[in-house]
């Protein structure tokens, strides 16, 4: 993982054949939204696994990757 990715993503995916989960992490822009960061997951997603390009997104979350305990 970059050290620079300071956000961690998962999307979940309904498909003919089950339930496909992705997940990974990405630097997130300043004064990012979550809208805008699902649609840059999603669209890296559709252009890296062109078979889920018509999958229905049935869950997302985005959040923090550290750890600050």
């Amino acid at each position: 993982m970059n050290a620079d990715h300071d956000t961690f993503w998962f999307m979940s995916f309904r498909t003919t054949s089950g339930v496909t989960t992705l997940n990974g992490t990405f630097k997130k822009e300043p004064h990012a939204t979550r809208i805008a960061a699902f649609e840059q997951i999603r669209a890296l997603v559709k252009e890296q696994q062109p078979h889920l390009a018509d999958a229905i997104v049935i869950a997302f979350d985005v959040q923090s990757n550290r750890l600050d305990w």
